[in-house]
């Protein structure tokens, strides 16, 4: 069931400030130096990407 018929049919899950608080504790990375190295790959990983030509919509 999705979010929208979960919510209308009253069946949500409705989260308590607590249970909101553990669960965005729980999803975040504290460790500064290993979000840097990972960064770091991804941006290296991007320059060996080949280059590909955008262009805008209301400019072609």
């Amino acid at each position: 069931m999705g979010g929208k018929a979960a919510h209308a049919s009253g069946n949500a899950h409705e989260f308590t400030p607590e249970e909101a608080s553990a669960a965005g504790k729980k999803g975040a990375c504290h460790d500064r130096e290993h979000m840097r190295r990972i960064g770091k790959i991804g941006g290296q990983n991007k320059k060996l990407l080949p280059a590909t030509k955008t262009t805008h919509i209301l400019n072609p």
